[in-house]
This record gives C-alpha cells, structure tokens and sequence, in this order.
C-alpha cells in the first residue's frame, strides 16, 4: 500500500535522490557500479509516495537473480551506485 508524503524529511530525501543523480549523470563516468531497481517502486518514490525499503520483488526472485522472464524487464531500470546509497539510507 503506498500513499503520499507528509514529512518534509521524505521530500528531502527525494531531493538528495535526484541531486546525486544528477550529480552521477555529469560525471560521465562509465566506473559506476549499477543497481537494478523495480521501476513500479521508483515511480511511486518519485511521485511523492511513502514506499518504504526498496522493493524489487516484482523483478527479482526470492535468491536474489533477475526473474528470467524478458517481459519483467521492461519493469525495472538501472540506477547508479550512489543513488542506491541514498535510497538505501532512507
């Protein structure tokens, strides 16, 4: 169940989220480590809902591998390592 933010903390992480990523995005460095993450969970971050802990379920199995299924992709997207840190944190 998600719904919307009503802390001025949650709105600062989300601040601190799209600041270093597009901090890592000037850097232009091909160095990154690169996490998978459930594009369901980060529309639902980024459009101002309290989600809670990262949640890749959808797109990860139980042992922790990408779901073999090529339409479970279309679900997720890879993020830079620093942002996951910050996602992680909050």
């Amino acid at each position: 169940m998600f719904r919307k933010w009503g802390d001025d903390k949650d709105v600062v992480t989300k601040q601190k989220v799209m600041s270093t990523w597009a901090h890592t995005e000037e850097q232009e460095s091909s160095d990154f480590k690169l996490h998978l993450i459930s594009r369901k969970w980060l529309v639902h971050f980024l459009w101002g809902e309290e989600v809670g802990p990262i949640d890749n379920s959808d797109v990860v199995c139980p042992h922790g591998f990408i779901v073999p299924y090529e339409t479970v992709h279309l679900g997720a997207t890879w993020i830079p390592h620093p942002v996951w840190e910050v996602l992680e944190k909050e």
